[in-house]
């Protein structure tokens, strides 16, 4: 199946959002007013499109925060899906004039009384609703709602490298009861170069969304969490898996990263459940996903292969109609 990602930008100041006209000829909802934005080339970053669009679009720099909303539809014949994703974004000079590109025939600074009086589509409406709502701060920086109080998850870089062959070795032994057996070159720098390597590309085909999990005031890497087995259609699942460094647990720190990699999975990925399996006796990782709001759903005997042995697990679960 053909993916189609668009991706639009909420950019509020002194309480009121921008929106621009396409002009009359365009084909795309012509006459109305939308958010800035427009549609993401295979192997982009949806951040950096975004940043793109609003300079060619209205010449205006931003920073791209975190998403806001997103909406996902299939094509009558099953052929494309559609991914729709609004972010918050913030001003990096708020000085600059707004100067619109020639699809575009008007702006606007709308404030949230005067929406009703626009042509908008039932998305451009909605999500203007729920940024006015999200977003307390009226001075157009925007609020951090993407990453957690104390950690922040994001994807690999080839410059984490060291971090991460440090983090594996330092909780190898740690790790023995709750991993697959590794190889010893999983354990070395060309092991975890190969890693991140397939992380990132994974990240970017949509297969695995793998991240590290860095403390916000040092940005110390503590550990890793993956969104693994993505699979589209009718399913639009994954499975989560998630680890902490052993001299760093016991401060919520795998609350905060599995609830902001749900966010994305939801928010970001577009996609409709996430499912986690735990060993019965694991109590710490059972109480991390009830916090998240997963919910039991059963136990799956004998279901992974763990230090050499098929273990039993329990299966938690949560969907997007659950963590909205």
């Amino acid at each position: 199946m053909e993916r189609l990602v668009i991706v639009r930008g909420f950019l509020q100041s002194r309480g009121k959002v921008l929106m621009i006209k396409r002009s009359p000829d365009d084909s795309h909802a012509p006459g109305h007013y939308e958010l800035p934005g427009g549609k993401v080339t295979v192997g982009e970053d949806p951040r950096k499109a975004l940043e793109r669009e609003f300079l060619e679009e209205v010449n205006l720099r931003v920073e791209v925060g975190p998403p806001l909303e997103t909406f996902s539809e299939t094509s009558g014949d099953g052929r494309l899906h559609i991914l729709e994703i609004v972010y918050m974004c913030r001003f990096v000079d708020d000085s600059a004039d707004v100067r619109l590109s020639p699809e575009h025939s008007a702006f606007r600074w709308v404030e949230e009384k005067d929406l009703s009086d626009l042509e908008v589509t039932k998305i451009t409406r909605k999500s203007v609703h729920v940024g006015w709502e999200r977003n307390t701060d009226t001075t157009g920086k925007g609020r951090d709602m993407m990453n957690g109080a104390k950690i922040l998850i994001r994807k690999p870089e080839p410059a984490d490298l060291e971090a991460f062959l440090d983090l594996e070795i330092r909780n190898r032994e740690h790790l023995k009861p709750y991993e697959p057996n590794r190889p010893d070159r999983y354990y070395t720098r060309d092991g975890q170069r190969e890693r991140l390597e397939r992380l990132i590309r994974n990240f970017e085909e949509g297969n695995t969304y793998g991240f590290g999990i860095f403390l916000r005031d040092s940005g110390a890497l503590v550990g890793r969490i993956s969104l693994s087995n993505v699979v589209r259609g009718a399913w639009e699942n994954c499975t989560i898996g998630y680890y902490i460094d052993h001299s760093m647990q016991g401060k919520g720190y795998a609350t905060e990263a599995v609830k902001e990699a749900v966010r994305f999975a939801f928010a970001e990925a577009g996609l409709h459940r996430v499912q986690a399996a735990v060993m019965p006796w694991n109590l710490a990782s059972i109480r991390v996903l009830e916090k998240a709001g997963f919910r039991f759903e059963g136990m799956a005997k004998r279901y992974l292969r763990i230090n050499g042995k098929w273990e039993d697990h329990n299966i938690y679960a949560i969907t997007r109609e659950e963590w909205e």
